[in-house]
C-alpha cells in the first residue's frame, strides 16, 4: 500500500507524457501486426521469451544454450521477419494524420458508393471481378505483382479494368483509402484444403490474401453472377446494395470484426 501512496505522491506531468508516448508506440505497433502472420510470429517471439526465464530460472542448461544463440542473432532475424510491418510502422509515425488515424476517422462514404455501384454494374453485366480492400496493413507484395495506377476510386475505370477483352481482368484490383493502388495483382490462393470443391479461383484467391491479412475482398463471380465479401478467409454472400454497402461501412477502415455486425457466412458458394 505505502509503495502505491509513494508512486501516487511521486507522480509529475512528465511521467504522464512518458505513459502515453510508449502506450501510444505499442498500441501502434498492435494495430500494425493485427491480422497478420507477423503477429502470430510475435506470439512465438513472446513465448520463446517466457521459455527463456524458465530456463534461466530453473537452470536448464540445453535451453539456455539454446536461446542464447538464438538471441545473440534477435535483431537481425526481428528485422528480416518483420520487415514490411516495420517499413508500414516507420511511414505512419512518419505521417502524423496517420499517427492519429483513429481520432479523425476517415468519411469513405463516396468511396465506398463508387465501390458498390461498380461492383453491382459489373454483375449486371456478367463480369467477373476481384477487388482487395486494405485496411491498416501494408500489401506492399500484392501490389507491387500488378500494374501502378493510384488513381481515384470511380466505377467506370472499375468496368474498364475488369472487360474480358482487357489484359488485366484476370488479376485483382487492391483499393487503398481514396485511391486504387493497382490492377492484374497476383493473390495467393487459400491454404484451407477444406474448401467446397465447386469454389472457383476467385474465390479462393480472396480465401488466400484475407488469410491472416488485415483486409477485406470483394468477389463478383462471371458464372453464378453473384456478389461475395470475404474477410479472414470468411465467405459472406451479398444479397443487395445494401447489404455490401454495409459491410464496407462497418469493417473497410473502422478496426471493427466480423462479429460486430453478426454475419451469416457462407461456405459453399455456387463455382465460378
Amino acid at each position: 500500500m505505502e509503495i502505491i501512496v509513494d508512486a501516487i505522491r511521486d507522480f509529475q506531468v512528465k511521467d504522464l507524457v512518458d505513459i502515453f508516448v510508449v502506450s501510444t508506440v505499442i498500441y501502434q505497433v498492435l494495430k500494425i501486426l493485427h491480422g497478420t502472420r507477423s503477429m502470430q510470429v510475435g506470439v512465438g517471439i513472446v513465448l520463446l521469451g517466457i521459455i527463456s526465464w524458465m530456463g534461466t530460472s530453473y537452470q536448464l542448461y540445453s535451453i539456455n544454450w539454446l536461446l542464447e544463440n538464438f538471441f545473440d542473432s534477435f535483431i537481425i532475424i526481428l528485422v528480416i521477419l518483420f520487415q514490411e510491418e516495420i517499413r508500414s510502422a516507420l511511414v505512419s509515425f512518419g505521417n502524423r494524420q496517420a499517427f492519429f488515424r483513429n481520432l479523425k476517422p476517415d468519411d469513405l462514404e463516396e468511396d465506398i458508393n463508387e465501390l458498390v455501384d461498380g461492383i453491382w454494374t459489373l454483375k449486371k453485366n456478367k463480369k467477373g471481378a476481384l477487388i482487395v480492400l486494405k485496411n491498416q496493413n501494408a500489401l506492399g507484395e500484392i501490389v507491387e505483382s500488378g500494374i501502378s495506377l493510384e488513381s481515384n476510386i470511380h466505377r467506370e475505370l472499375l468496368l474498364a479494368i475488369f472487360q474480358s477483352s482487357g489484359s488485366i481482368h484476370d488479376g485483382a484490383v487492391v483499393v487503398d483509402k481514396r485511391k486504387i493502388m493497382a490492377a492484374g495483382c497476383f493473390l495467393p490462393l487459400a491454404k484451407n484444403t477444406n474448401l467446397a470443391r465447386n469454389l472457383g479461383t476467385r474465390h479462393r484467391a480472396a480465401i488466400g490474401v484475407t488469410e491472416g491479412r488485415d483486409c477485406l475482398a470483394v468477389v463478383v463471380s462471371e458464372e453464378t453472377n453473384k456478389v461475395s465479401i470475404c474477410i479472414s478467409g470468411k465467405l459472406i454472400l451479398m444479397e443487395d446494395p445494401f447489404s455490401l454497402r454495409r459491410y464496407l461501412t462497418f469493417l473497410w477502415g473502422t478496426g471493427n470484426q466480423l462479429e460486430d455486425i453478426l454475419p451469416r457466412t457462407y461456405g459453399d458458394l455456387e463455382n465460378e
